[in-house]
Order: C-alpha cells, then sequence, then structure tokens
C-alpha cells in the first residue's frame, strides 16, 4: 500500500485519478478502466437527505411572514391547490403566494373537518347500537310470548326491517355530516382572471376613479347583493379624492342595504376631518 497516495473516482471521465494527500494535487490520471493497485481509496461523504419542514414549523412560518389577520382570514378559506408537506415544489409555490395555494395542515381546514367528521361517526355508532340492543330486547319478547309461531316470524321480521331502516339512515346522515365537514367553505380566486372580467374592471376603475383591483371588488360586492354589472350606476360614487371605504358604503346604500352605527360614526368623523382640512386650505391660499 503506497503511503501519501489515494485515489478517487472521476464520474465525468469514468476512470480513477491519484491524489497526493500530504500536499495535495492531481499525481496521476489512470487511462485504462478499473481502480490503482495497491491505493487507497477515497469515497465520498454520504449526505443526508434533507427531511421535509415538519406542519408546526410551517405554520410558524405562516404566523411569522403574515399578519394577524391574513392569517385568520387564510384559515377561513381553502384554496384549490393543496399541497402536503413532503411536497418541496408545492410548498415553494406555496412560500411565494400563500394566499393563492394552501398546505395541508397548515391553512386548511382539514384538521376542524377531521374532528367534526369524527363526531358525527361516533355518533352514527351509538345510534346503531342502541337500535341494535332494541331490536334484540324486542325479539326476546316476542319470543317468550305465548303467540304462534306464523305471528311470532311476522313480529320479528317487521322488528328486523325496522332496525335496517335505522341503520340505513343513520349511515346516510353520518356520509352527509362528513361531506358538509370536508366541503369547503371559500374556495380562494375561484373566478378566473378572464378578458371580459378585466374589461369591465377597467371601465368601472376609468368611470369611479379607483383602482381596477378595487373596482373588481366593487363588481362582486354588486352581483353578491344581486345587482347587475350594467344596472349599477357607476358615476354616483366617482371621485377620486374617496377612500375604498366611502366607496363601498355609497354603493351599499344605493343597493338598499343600511350601514351599522359603527361605520355611520366612522363616516362621519372621517367628513368631518376632511371639510376641516379643507378649510384649512382654504384659509391658507386667503393668507398668501
Amino acid at each position: 500500500m503506497q503511503k501519501d497516495r489515494a485515489q478517487v473516482f472521476n464520474p465525468r471521465t469514468q476512470r480513477w485519478v491519484k491524489i497526493d494527500t500530504k500536499r495535495g494535487g492531481i499525481v496521476a490520471h489512470k487511462k485504462t478502466p478499473g481502480p490503482y493497485k495497491d491505493v487507497k481509496r477515497l469515497r465520498p461523504k454520504k449526505t443526508k437527505k434533507k427531511k421535509a419542514p415538519t406542519v408546526s414549523q410551517l405554520r410558524k412560518y405562516h404566523e411569522r411572514k403574515r399578519g394577524k389577520h391574513a392569517v385568520k382570514v387564510d384559515k377561513r378559506k381553502q384554496a384549490r391547490e393543496v399541497f402536503s408537506r413532503g411536497d418541496k415544489e408545492g410548498v415553494k409555490k406555496w412560500r411565494k403566494a400563500p394566499q393563492r395555494y394552501d398546505v395541508r395542515g397548515v391553512d386548511t381546514q382539514v384538521k376542524k373537518a377531521k374532528k367534526k367528521s369524527r363526531v358525527a361517526i361516533q355518533e352514527g355508532k351509538d345510534k346503531v347500537r342502541r337500535a341494535r340492543n332494541a331490536y334484540r330486547q324486542k325479539k326476546r319478547a316476542i319470543k317468550k310470548k305465548p303467540i304462534p309461531k306464523k305471528e311470532k316470524k311476522a313480529k320479528i321480521s317487521a322488528a328486523k326491517t325496522e332496525y335496517k331502516e335505522t341503520v340505513k339512515k343513520s349511515t346516510r346522515t353520518v356520509k352527509e355530516k362528513v361531506a358538509k365537514a370536508f366541503e369547503p367553505v371559500r374556495i380562494a380566486f375561484k373566478k378566473p382572471w378572464t378578458r371580459e372580467r378585466k374589461r369591465r374592471a377597467r371601465y368601472v376603475s376609468r368611470t369611479t376613479g379607483a383602482s381596477v383591483i378595487q373596482s373588481d371588488h366593487l363588481i362582486a360586492r354588486a352581483e353578491s347583493r344581486g345587482e347587475a354589472y350594467d344596472t349599477m350606476d357607476w358615476d354616483a360614487i366617482q371621485g377620486r379624492d374617496l377612500s375604498h371605504h366611502e366607496r363601498v358604503d355609497k354603493m351599499d346604500r344605493m343597493i338598499g342595504r343600511t350601514t351599522t352605527p359603527s361605520q355611520e360614526l366612522y363616516e362621519i368623523l372621517n367628513q368631518e376631518a376632511k371639510f376641516k382640512q379643507e378649510y384649512e386650505d382654504w384659509a391658507r391660499r386667503q393668507e398668501v
């Protein structure tokens, strides 16, 4: 065995290379296939595979990167694309746009749904067990009665059909409850951003002075109240000095939806502050 010499396999050339372990550097390249004789082989260290992040780590990241309100809103809705924590590409996408995608167990309703479904299944099982016990008791009581065999058989079969019906009914209700539990409350980005949607949002934006996103929200709000996009008087809520909140309030009044006292108070205070600012500006211009 040669001292201060070692050999390493080069995957590009598919040949072994002799190196000096003391000084460093390549000493010789092997021209023929196969390793050198009586030379120590150096093998590459095995790199440990990175484990997928845990659900708790992803939750902490989600809460740290986003605000409290955003986290609450994200947990209330469920996206169309839901990734598992082991899906690297999916987790990357979710990190870039958490409002568009979801990771199972982090910002989805799977945990709540599982809890609700477990309760429903247990309730169904209890109901079936009670029905079974009642059927057995009835059967025993009928057998003890001093009546003809035909009558006994008829009564037992009637009790059995009743028991089967209760089992069917309970299984149906359990399935419905489980389906309801796993049904997402709201799907994020349900409507695609089509040309027609863009065109309508831009038209409202030009008319009202709001941004395209705000205009799209106003259209969606009007449609949710049962008002068509064409029937709305968008000129009534125009004005570049208006905030989005004020536009929404005006539109709600147009549709016929009354505002709450807190909203009214907010608007009054806002108007007062605005008028005060306008008066101060006017006074400053008069002095000049």
